[in-house]
């Protein structure tokens, strides 16, 4: 496949218009390319991005991923139709016996891949989370954190369990953050009410994320931070950024941004199962409780946001309208998140040899092609 004349965000974070050259699974060239047999596709006008690699979503089209059962393929596909090219299904905090099985149909699934966006990872939100902090967690399926549930998670993921979300503060917190980083997995400080001290021994422990900054944490004190004080001061710490203008102000995004900058920040979306399923102003029953959709999120009766019902397109094109350097939010939603899941070698730029992991956006933001490992998956023309 020869993508011809398209705006390619190189290495060096410029675009420049040139011609890529996929050879099975991968990029071969990027420049001129001879025209032969190979398909040919027109990206005359068109931005050619690394993929989106989206780390936090809990599922789509009504798949709910903490369900043993879920149709993961089919929220694959949904994904690729909004350009991103690898994944980490999120579960939420469920009871231990049914998480186990949840995570073992996603290993599954990630094994037998037939089409749409690819799976990197697992990213388990919970279940070792505050109480005081739940947001819209069940408080009680939540557990203190313990090495053996753990490994148990663990050893059910087959190894694919990537990110999980961890208070640090509660008992055991710290045990589990040091086991996580045994293992080679991911810590994100999240659904905590640590403090600024505590937070920054979880991080000095091994934590590298923050799960969708400034929602479900202890809030910024002047006199004690908390945990915003130290992930948003700390350069060894990834924070999750829901860019959809409801989860966050658009100044806090703005601040955010201002703080971190573009290699600080993963974009995400945090999207429900409901994402792609339901209209806006429309009212849901969402995990037993009456809800309505405003503003693109699920908001109960009592006002808690319950993740939205968007994808992290959504905060691209936010993002972009709001003046960021469409180089900028490329890193934050595919560079920063394939660092974070350690395949950084394999995707999230535009590089020779790396897989073909590529979206093509048009100037209204708007997916055009979404190609994962050198094969179209989802084309609007």
């Amino acid at each position: 496949m020869i993508l011809k004349n398209g705006k390619i965000l190189k290495d060096d974070r410029k675009f420049e218009i040139c011609d890529i050259s996929i050879s099975g699974q991968r990029i071969a060239n990027i420049g001129g390319a001879d025209v032969s047999d190979d398909e040919i596709i027109n990206a005359e006008g068109l931005f050619v991005l690394p993929g989106f690699i989206e780390t936090h979503i809990h599922g789509g089209l009504g798949e709910d991923f903490s369900e043993p059962d879920a149709n993961i393929e089919k929220v694959s596909l949904y994904l690729a139709r909004n350009g991103v090219t690898s994944y980490t299904p999120t579960t939420s905090t469920v009871p231990l016996d049914k998480l186990e099985k949840a995570l073992a149909n996603i290993a599954f699934c990630a094994k037998n891949r037939k089409s749409g966006a690819r799976i990197s990872g697992i990213h388990a939100e919970g279940p070792f989370l505050s109480p005081a902090r739940k947001g819209s967690m069940n408080v009680s399926d939540m557990r203190l954190p313990a090495s053996e549930d753990f490994d148990r998670l663990y050893e059910a993921s087959e190894g694919l369990l990537k990110i999980i979300t961890v208070a640090p503060e509660i008992p055991g917190g710290y045990d589990v953050i040091e086991r996580a980083a045994e293992k080679g997995v991911v810590v994100s400080i999240g659904h905590s009410d640590a403090t600024y001290e505590e937070a920054l021994k979880g991080a000095r422990l091994g934590a590298s994320r923050s799960t969708h900054t400034f929602n479900a944490m202890r809030p910024f004190n002047h006199r004690e931070p908390g945990i915003l004080g130290e992930v948003l001061t700390d350069p060894g710490i990834k924070c999750e950024m829901i860019a959809d203008f409801a989860h966050l102000n658009k100044t806090t995004v703005e601040i955010i941004y201002k703080l971190k900058g573009s290699d600080g920040i993963i974009l995400i979306s945090d999207g429900s199962y409901l994402g792609g399923a339901v209209s806006e102003g429309e009212e849901v029953v969402a995990h037993g409780v009456r809800s309505k959709i405003i503003n693109g999120v699920i908001v109960f009766e009592n006002g808690t946001i319950s993740g939205s019902v968007s994808t992290v397109l959504k905060g691209v094109k936010n993002l972009r309208n709001s003046g960021i350097p469409l180089e900028e939010i490329s890193i934050m939603a595919s560079l920063n998140p394939a660092k974070s899941l350690g395949i950084s070698e394999e995707t999230g730029s535009i590089t020779k040899g790396k897989l073909a992991d590529l979206v093509l956006l048009d100037n209204n933001t708007d997916v055009v092609y979404t190609i994962v490992n050198g094969r179209i998956e989802y084309s609007a023309r």
